[in-house]
């Protein structure tokens, strides 16, 4: 059992009708079974900020979704995997990009029927995103594009997968989705110890194939140095992949992606001699298809073969 599992055992067995339990109960509770309390403060915080508890000064009451899953009726248990995936895959979306404790209260209780219908949930989604065409394999995929902490952090309690399933061309990740749409250091961490994928966060499309990128070439897309050395100290290889490393993405007008970006300026000075302390090869670059000699900024140049 978790933390948190046994935090609410001990609230149902304390609790009276209409009133919550005080945290010195719950913690007297727990010592008197030998279970340790020195998570007690920080699980009931996050439980309180992930909508499982409710608190009202120091007591604590356990909301109606965090009572368990809910059971599977007969008609659901009887569809085919497609019919399902169709059925509640609308009804898991439309809760989650919806806001309020409402919103909230209706996607935690659909994502739980996901968590118990035994169905993979690592796919099942098959949603486009208009503004980048690319194709949705999974929930936490779909939340970490469009969605908050909340949504991916209950998905991820209830067990989604966060490694890439989607073998759906030009798709990305959830952790690539997360690094992406800049979502926080704490995201991106918990997505890679959920078993997200550092050098491989799905590929991208380049006109005719699709093109490997790792969560380094994400954030050096973003511009954003601080976002690289986070993927960086989790552990991220500063040149995959070697198919089209980073520094691609830095050092050219043009790196022959389809992403309509062309950068008339060099601008990252800091970034790019960043990267090269860590470890980036220019000649790992030079010997990527996307390479372009004639497209490599000036100025960028005088600092690759200083």
């Amino acid at each position: 059992m978790t933390v948190l599992e046994k935090v609410e055992e001990a609230i149902r067995a304390l609790q009276k009708p209409r009133k919550g339990v005080s945290r010195q109960a719950i913690k007297a509770h727990l010592e008197s079974k030998g279970i340790s309390t020195a998570r007690l403060a920080a699980t009931l915080k996050r439980a309180v900020a992930d909508g499982k508890l409710e608190q009202s000064g120091q007591s604590f009451k356990i909301l109606k979704q965090s009572k368990g899953p809910p059971r599977i009726n007969k008609k659901d248990a009887a569809m085919t995997d497609e019919d399902w995936f169709q059925l509640h895959g609308n009804k898991l979306i439309k809760a989650m990009t919806k806001d309020g404790k409402t919103a909230e209260k209706a996607f935690v209780k659909e994502a739980q029927v996901w968590a118990a219908s035994g169905r993979p949930l690592g796919t099942g989604l098959s949603v486009d995103d208009c503004e980048y065409n690319l194709p949705f394999g999974s929930a936490l995929e779909y939340a970490c594009a469009f969605c908050g902490s909340f949504q991916i952090k209950t998905l991820l309690d209830l067990g989604f997968p966060a490694e890439n399933l989607n073998d759906n061309p030009c798709s990305l990740s959830a952790l690539g989705h997360a690094i992406e749409r800049w979502h926080s250091k704490e995201i991106i961490t918990l997505l890679h110890e959920k078993g997200g994928h550092l050098d491989n966060v799905g590929d991208i499309d380049d006109g005719n194939d699709p093109c490997p990128i790792s969560s380094v070439g994400m954030a050096v897309r973003n511009r954003d140095l601080d976002q690289i050395k986070h993927v960086l100290a989790l552990g991220a290889d500063v040149n995959a992949p070697k198919h089209c490393p980073p520094l691609i993405y830095l050092i050219q007008k043009k790196h022959g992606l389809n992403d309509n970006k062309t950068y008339l300026n060099f601008r990252d000075k800091p970034i790019l001699e960043f990267l090269l302390k860590q470890g980036a090869s220019f000649e790992v670059a030079k010997e990527s298809g996307y390479y372009r000699d004639d497209e490599v900024f000036p100025k960028a140049r005088e600092i690759l073969e200083h």
